[in-house]
Parts: structure tokens; sequence; C-alpha cells
């Protein structure tokens, strides 16, 4: 059996003369600047989706509502306008009984007053549901309003 000359190293001698390397923790600049691309970018993305909704308009757009009532029979109509300057659009419009909280008692499908609810660039078309379903009731305590609005439009 040998006996050791020199005693086990348990811990890793550092000679004071040499530099240690250190290392620099992550710095918070770099970060910071990825922090503020994003949110550059998500402000620049809003605003222009912002501008997008101002700016794009429907094709064709309906006109106020004008109701008129004998008995329990109700008849809406409404004006549809194409404002397109080049296509013709065929629409479906429904006209929906809305309570106070804005909710659809009842609800029917719009006809046009002449031909077949084509409308050409420039021109309005007439659209006209009668409710006769609805009770003196629903009149007094559901109905609050009419609200007309396109359940369908292409282009023709």
């Amino acid at each position: 059996m040998t006996t050791p000359t020199e005693p086990p190293q348990l811990f890793r001698v550092v000679d004071d003369d040499v530099p240690a390397t250190v290392e620099e923790p992550p710095r918070r600049e770099r970060w910071a600047v990825w922090f503020f691309t994003l949110i550059v970018i998500g402000l620049v993305t809003g605003v222009s989706l912002w501008i997008y909704e101002i700016v794009d308009q429907p094709a064709v757009r309906l006109e106020d509502e004008r109701v008129s009532r004998e008995g329990l029979v109700a008849t809406v109509q409404v004006l549809a306008t194409n404002y397109s300057s080049t296509y013709d659009y065929c629409v479906e419009i429904n006209i929906a009984a809305l309570s106070r909280g804005g909710f659809n008692t009842a609800e029917v499908a719009a006809q046009p007053t002449r031909d077949d609810g084509r409308i050409t660039p420039g021109q309005s078309v007439n659209f006209v549901a009668v409710f006769e379903g609805l009770t003196e009731e629903d009149y007094r305590e559901r109905v609050d309003e009419f609200q007309a609005f396109v359940e369908q439009s292409e282009r023709c």
C-alpha cells in the first residue's frame, strides 16, 4: 500500500494573478428593444385596421325604417341604395321586431316592391315586410322598435 504524498485537492486553487472570466447578466436594454418594437408593431396594426374600418363602407346601405301599423299588422319599409359605381348587387333584407333589451321578438324577410331585388349602381329599391303574428301584448310589452339589416349581399 502506498501513501499519497500530496493531499487530495478538494477545491480548485485560484491564481489571483489571472483575471477570472465573469459572464455578464443579460442586459435589460435588449429586452426593452424587443418590447418596444412589439408595442410599435401593435400600434401600427391597430391604427391601420381602425382606418380600414372607417374607410370600408358597405356597397348597399339601408335608410331608416318607416313603420305603419293597423291593428295587429305592422308594415315596415326600408330603402336600400347601391353606392357602388360599378357592380349590381342582389340583396336579401330581413327586418326584426326588437324588444327594449335588443332581443328579436319576430323576424320577417322583406320583399322588394319591384323586380327581384337586383340593385344597379346608384339605384334605390324599397323593401317591405309585414308582421302579422304579433299580439297586442307583444306590441305593448315586447316590441320597442323595428330594425332592418342586410342578410345577404352579393354581386349579380
